[in-house]
């Protein structure tokens, strides 16, 4: 139970420690003589400010005008005669669809579940 309570109270000692630096670095603690953190926001917002532009986002150069496509006017070109073959070209069977035992070779198959139940014998 002492341990615990010694966590905690290291556990809060630093939380503080870690807050008084950063509150410190913040300004909310000044060194004497110089300025305090109102003093630095006050003179930002003295200063003259930028001022911004009315659409932020719009491009800064105008877009090119946009090129007008050209109308041809073209006469369509006339249909030619088709010319039929004199002779039809001769018809093609395709090729045979491959069957299952062509896929696998069942030799290579059996081969290697030898050498798989082989190995998984000599790790037993």
């Amino acid at each position: 139970m002492k341990q615990r309570f010694l966590m905690w109270g290291l556990a809060s000692i630093a939380f503080v420690v870690t807050l008084a630096i950063s509150s410190w670095h913040e300004g909310l603690w000044p060194y004497d003589g110089t300025p305090t953190r109102g003093n630095r926001v006050a003179a930002l917002v003295s200063a003259d400010p930028v001022p911004l532009p009315s659409q932020p986002f719009a491009p800064e150069h105008p877009a090119p005008p946009a090129a007008t496509p050209l109308v041809v006017a073209a006469t369509p070109p006339q249909p030619k005669a088709l010319q039929q073959p004199e002779t039809p070209p001769p018809e093609e069977a395709p090729p045979p669809m491959p069957t299952a035992e062509q896929e696998v070779d069942t030799t290579e198959f059996l081969a290697h579940r030898d050498r798989a139940a082989q190995h998984s014998a000599r790790t037993r």
